[in-house]
């Protein structure tokens, strides 16, 4: 569990001292299974966090599949289903968000899916969070697709003083996210979650035995900040292909966001 403390100047005063806790990449499959990826869920709910977000890839094939090239999407949502069924008694009171990642099945089906763990699928849309008369924004991207990364539409329909939590399951995603702006111009989102790039996983050198783009490699996992936006690559908890870690390791991240400027 990796924490962090993160001043945000937009975040509304009755959300000073809100934790999230942040957990993507749960990539079961072979040795990973289901049931122990819901294991680590109960452990995970000790830390009381105000709310949950799932940042995509919760099932991929086995070693076998990826050597065949195939993928048996009947156990892939099997898995995904008993594992999000898992979650409908997760104390996150504030709720419990999630996006898809490249991996998993379309929307309406991972609707379905997480609709038993009373989860909220943000595929290009937005979650809202109340208190005390206040609110703060999750906006949850789609899965990267083909072609040109075009967010606009959705950044327009925010002012720069709003508090909005930015959630893509790809850092190939974020140059996007920064150059889009609020309906006033301006930064249109307070801090970024992420995952996808697993840090590398097996990190030789300087190298990666994974294969990532320019945009991943730019962003391959920790903190950053870039314009006054908070940016978090989570290394995730799962693997792909084969689990196998070398260089990284396995991580979920506990944020407490605070109102203001770090000190």
């Amino acid at each position: 569990v990796e924490r962090a403390t993160v001043y945000l100047p937009d975040l509304p005063q009755s959300f000073d001292g809100m934790t999230v806790l942040f957990v993507s990449d749960l990539e079961i499959s072979g040795l990973s299974s289901a049931g122990e990826a819901a294991s680590l869920m109960r452990r995970l709910a000790l830390l009381k966090p105000d709310v949950l977000i799932l940042g995509g890839d919760y099932a991929s094939g086995s070693l076998m599949d990826a050597l065949n090239g195939t993928r048996d999407e009947a156990a892939l949502s099997a898995a995904r289903q008993r594992f999000f069924s898992a979650l409908a008694d997760f104390p996150a009171p504030m709720g419990k968000f999630a996006v898809a990642g490249e991996q998993d099945a379309g929307a309406a089906q991972m609707e379905k899916e997480m609709a038993a763990g009373e989860i909220t699928l943000l595929n290009n849309t937005v979650g809202c969070v109340s208190l005390g008369g206040e609110s703060i924004s999750i906006a949850g991207l789609a899965p990267q697709g083909e072609g040109i990364l075009d967010y606009s539409g959705l950044s327009r329909s925010f002012q720069k003083g709003d508090c909005v939590l930015a959630v893509a399951h790809n850092p190939a995603a974020i140059s996007a996210v920064m150059t889009a702006e609020a309906g006033d111009s301006g930064v249109w989102c307070d801090l970024i979650l992420s995952g996808h790039t697993h840090g590398g996983q097996m990190i030789v050198g300087k190298h990666s035995m994974l294969t990532l783009s320019p945009q991943e490699t730019r962003y391959p996992a920790g903190w950053s900040k870039e314009s006054g936006v908070f940016i978090l690559v989570s290394q995730g908890v799962g693997c792909e292909i084969a689990d196998l870690r070398l260089g990284t390791e396995a991580q979920v991240h506990l944020i407490t966001l605070r109102r203001g400027l770090a000190l």
